[in-house]
């Protein structure tokens, strides 16, 4: 990143302001390094995503998309900065637990999976989160479900789909032993 994402680091609101206008006319600026100006901007105002959006010049929708691919691991971040991946197959495994993201991103580059059969793959390995055996009230906010990733990102598995197989398991095998009690 540029020297001006480094006066960032302050956290100084102007500095901050002035090192996205540099930014924005770099043409090379990945969107893994626009995802950690979002985190300062958004650590800068206290966690205002609006007052970050400003400070930005982005809009609210491009600040949370920008935080949510924070999700994705460094290997995926790095895979998209060097433009080995493209953004679309970051938003998608970053929608995926952190123990499985270096696997996925190891079968796409290998397998010079395009993003639209990444998305085919990964719908089939979700679970449909509206036949759950289990109540989803804490599942609204997951990171691991796919209906906040598909209001934000281009592309995404659809909405109600929880990629965190691990998690599923464990809740639907709580809620079935609650069953047999």
């Amino acid at each position: 990143a540029c020297l001006a994402i480094g006066a960032a680091l302050g956290y100084d609101a102007t500095a901050l302001a002035v090192a996205s206008i540099e930014n924005e006319e770099r043409e090379d600026i990945s969107p893994a390094e626009e995802a950690t100006i979002a985190r300062r901007a958004l650590d800068a105002t206290g966690g205002d995503e609006a007052e970050a959006g400003r400070l930005l010049g982005w809009t609210p929708l491009r600040v949370r998309s920008r935080l949510l691919l924070l999700h994705a691991c460094k290997e995926v971040l790095d895979a998209i900065a060097q433009k080995v991946i493209l953004l679309g197959h970051g938003e998608l495994i970053s929608t995926l637990p952190a123990d499985v993201q270096k696997r996925v991103l190891a079968n796409v580059i290998t397998n010079k999976a395009t993003v639209d059969a990444l998305r085919k793959q990964l719908a089939s390995f979700t679970q449909d989160l509206a036949a759950a055996p289990f109540p989803t009230d804490g599942c609204q906010a997951c990171p691991n479900n796919s209906s906040v990733q598909s209001s934000l990102f281009e592309f995404s598995v659809g909405a109600g789909r929880c990629s965190n197989k691990t998690c599923w398991d464990e809740k639907k095998a709580v809620a079935l032993d609650a069953k047999k009690v």
